[in-house]
């Protein structure tokens, strides 16, 4: 949905069923918004957060340096303080509104992240470090932190729907659990961001290897990978309680296996047989692959 204001857009997007208004200046940077999340737009809901984004020329709110993009946040009370080199943004969940300034070289992309890490949190879901697809009307989900393998599990899904290469969106239902494409990326642009749902079959921590193997993981160690890839929401204690409640339902809803693979599709046929069935019944024993 796009609402006009003087010289302003609304424009709302959904992802996960929760949707967020962004209101900001009519032009080029607007429209680019449009375009990069043109399948997550969302039509006439009511937004839980509304957030006005002003660019402004020459903002810079932490310095540049080599490593990893630092994005720095905090939570007080009902509110969520964020800040990474050209964005800095407060929400206040509570009033449901926000700010967030950007600089000429900013994107909402990163505060997006660290907002649904905590809105999904709220309703029961989690924003987990993943690769996830959709393969035959199911999804899979492929945990590990940067350099495991998840871009690659991505690619070499040639015959699936790519939900995300970085980060995916899994809630609790009813009968088992739920993943949400979302429309951030890691190391593969080009895929499509697919505004897809789908059950989930099953989880698997990624492990590089010489071959394919898949290893059960006992609910203990399945719940500590878990919420290992869990970002944003962790370091204030009532968040990180309700993140390791929610994970407890999810590794008691599914099988997660250790995932063991080399570079190529084959191991799809340990995580999903050929006979077209999701293969969760597989999981629950050791496949005859090569154990590391």
């Amino acid at each position: 949905m796009i609402r006009s204001f003087v010289g302003r857009s609304e424009i709302q997007i959904e992802l996960g069923d929760i949707p967020v208004s962004l209101v900001v200046e009519e032009n080029s940077f607007a429209q680019r918004i449009r375009s990069h999340y043109a399948d997550f737009l969302a039509h006439r809901r009511t937004a839980v957060i509304t957030v006005d984004v002003r660019v402004v020329e020459g903002a810079q709110f932490l310095p540049v340096t080599p490593g990893a993009w630092q994005i720095r946040t905090a939570v007080r009370g009902r509110r969520l303080r964020f800040e990474s080199y050209f964005e800095s943004g407060w929400v206040d969940f509570e009033e449901g509104h926000g700010e967030l300034i950007m600089g000429v070289r900013g994107t909402v992309e990163n505060f997006l992240r660290v907002l649904y890490a905590h809105l999904v949190l709220e309703r029961g879901g989690l924003l987990v470090h993943a690769a996830g697809v959709v393969r035959n009307g199911l999804a899979y989900v492929f945990l590990g932190p940067s350099g495991s393998g998840k871009t690659t599990v991505a690619r070499l899904s040639s015959d699936a729907i790519v939900l995300s290469d970085d980060m995916v969106m899994v809630r609790t239902t009813k009968n088992g659990v739920r993943a949400y494409g979302v429309p951030f990326r890691g190391d593969f642009p080009e895929a499509p961001r697919s505004n897809v749902a789908a059950e989930v079959a099953g989880l698997f921590c990624l492990r590089k290897g010489d071959d394919h193997s898949l290893q059960p993981l006992p609910k203990v160690h399945a719940l500590a990978e878990l919420i290992a890839c869990v970002p944003f929401v962790m370091t204030a204690p009532a968040m990180s309680r309700r993140a390791m409640a929610i994970g407890e339902r999810i590794v008691h809803h599914l099988p997660v296996n250790a995932l063991t693979f080399r570079r190529d599709a084959g191991f799809w046929q340990f995580i999903a047989p050929g006979d077209g069935r999701s293969g969760v019944d597989s999981h629950r024993r050791e496949t005859h692959g090569t154990r590391r």
